[in-house]
């Protein structure tokens, strides 16, 4: 999968020179991503995550949702909560659930940032041998990703009981790692005093130009390059000609693309079987007698 800078690459160098450092380009491919999940090209990502319950009702929807799937206990896969959406949160139907938020462990310091692990300094956190952590919930309480939880699958023995460290391991990779100003405070939540939420998601916006940009094959060659420069004409001058034209390539291409998709073999509708009519020569007419029927 090619990055989204190799198709940048591809433009005049006035356009590369005039849109990068700006950002335009890098928010021109997200919106190419975004038209095409809503044209159907992309496939709907299906996410699962922890998630808290406030004042025993009340779930806050992910940043990334599309539309909710299922919600159910994460100690009891077969409990599941039926929910509604109000005042843009999920509200539990018929049950409450009030977890011991006062038990929960906190670590105090975190480092080794990577997208499938985590070091976490200890704090108040008891001496823990391999693998207790399990089915965990690192809940993230303070810094830009406040409110995230993250399903631990396992961590490692703690070194230096009471001053030192463990590594926790996530179930799940993350698009990108965390960092200091994205984690700042956590808890750490055991399983069956927080839910699990499995969702349809939007797409992951690319964060650099220098990452891979998720598109189908069949729309790396034509379409990226042609939608990039359309929105640097659009965006040098709306009405011109090379704008227009630009435009034109780029419909056209979408349209091809989707016309490709769309297409397939049509089968003929053929007639239910009809027992004891499959020997009749068709077609059939009725014989009326030589002479009348009421003389």
């Amino acid at each position: 999968m090619a990055s989204l800078e190799s198709f940048v690459n591809s433009l005049p160098s006035a356009f590369v020179n005039r849109y990068t450092t700006s950002g335009h380009l890098l928010r021109w491919g997200n919106e190419l991503l975004e038209e095409l999940q809503e044209r159907g090209f992309l496939p709907t990502a299906i996410k699962e995550t922890g998630c808290m319950v406030e004042d025993e009702s009340w779930i806050d929807k992910p940043a990334d949702l599309l539309s909710l799937v299922e919600v159910w206990n994460s100690l009891y896969r077969e409990q599941k909560f039926r929910v509604e959406d109000v005042n843009n949160k999920f509200k539990l139907l018929d049950v409450t659930f009030d977890p011991a938020s006062d038990a929960w462990e906190a670590p105090t310091l975190f480092s080794d940032y990577a997208v499938d692990s985590i070091r976490i300094t200890e704090g108040n956190i008891l001496d823990k041998a391999a693998d207790d952590l399990e089915d965990y919930l690192l809940l993230i309480t303070a810094g830009t990703s406040a409110g995230v939880g993250i399903i631990i699958s396992g961590n490692d023995a703690t070194v230096t009981a009471g001053t030192g460290y463990t590594t926790l391991r996530f179930l799940h990779s993350l698009d990108a790692a965390l960092s200091g100003t994205k984690i700042t405070a956590a808890k750490l939540i055991p399983p069956g005093e927080y839910l699990m939420m499995k969702y349809n998601s939007t797409i992951t916006e690319v964060a650099a130009l220098a990452d891979e940009f998720p598109i189908p094959t069949d729309c790396e060659k034509r379409l990226v390059p042609t939608w990039l420069r359309w929105c640097c004409e659009r965006q040098a001058m709306a009405t011109s000609k090379e704008t227009m034209y630009w435009q034109k390539e780029k419909d056209d291409i979408l349209y091809s693309l989707q016309a490709a998709r769309l297409n397939r073999p049509i089968t003929p509708a053929v007639g239910r079987r009809l027992a004891g009519m499959e020997n009749v020569t068709y077609p059939s007419y009725k014989t009326h007698p030589d002479y009348s029927e009421f003389v």
